[in-house]
């Protein structure tokens, strides 16, 4: 795996390979304000 320096490389890169979707980690979830989906870890389900 690459480490990359500084973050907006790394972000750059994903696009260039095909992510869109953007995320925002908060202390209660995972947001996703462009498609207006919240994800909670009780949303996850263990192995």
């Amino acid at each position: 795996m690459k480490n990359y320096d500084p973050l907006s490389e790394a972000i750059n890169n994903l696009q260039q390979r095909g992510y869109t979707c953007d995320f925002n980690l908060k202390p209660e979830c995972l947001g996703f304000a462009s498609i207006k989906i919240v994800i909670r870890p009780v949303d996850f389900k263990s192995g």
